[in-house]
């Protein structure tokens, strides 16, 4: 595998009006997922369309980085431990880079935060 990145840039408009933007680079079997604006019930069907198709690459590791949501539901909380439980499917590592604030207080209100892989590490090392 080469270790150059490729970046690929996707957009959806979802209903509503609500928009969720990802962003996959791509580097040596690792994948950084990087969502920006809403994942809802309008755009969690995108982002498990995005992770099909991440995982027919196989990646060594999957990461998916929040820092650009403004919004998540119980919805966008599902399509993310579906990602987990693929990832584990594939003996894929799988990681969180955690959200803004309020995005973070969801997952703790749903007794997530100390279950899911966040990487508060990885914070400075993966590209915006």
């Amino acid at each position: 595998m080469s270790s150059s990145a490729e970046f690929e840039l996707q957009g959806w408009n979802t209903r509503g009006g609500r928009q969720l933007e990802l962003q996959d680079a791509i580097s040596a079997g690792q994948h950084v997922l990087t969502l920006r604006g809403e994942l809802d019930m309008a755009s969690a069907s995108e982002l498990k369309a995005a992770l099909v198709r991440v995982c027919e690459e196989r990646p060594r590791v999957l990461t998916l980085d929040l820092r650009g949501l403004t919004f998540i539901d119980s919805t966008g909380l599902q399509a993310i431990i579906a990602a987990r439980q693929e990832c584990e499917k594939l003996a894929a590592e799988f990681r969180l880079i955690p959200g803004p604030p309020a995005i973070q207080r969801v997952f703790e209100v749903a007794g997530l935060i100390d279950r899911l892989p966040f990487d508060p590490a990885s914070q400075a090392a993966t590209p915006a």
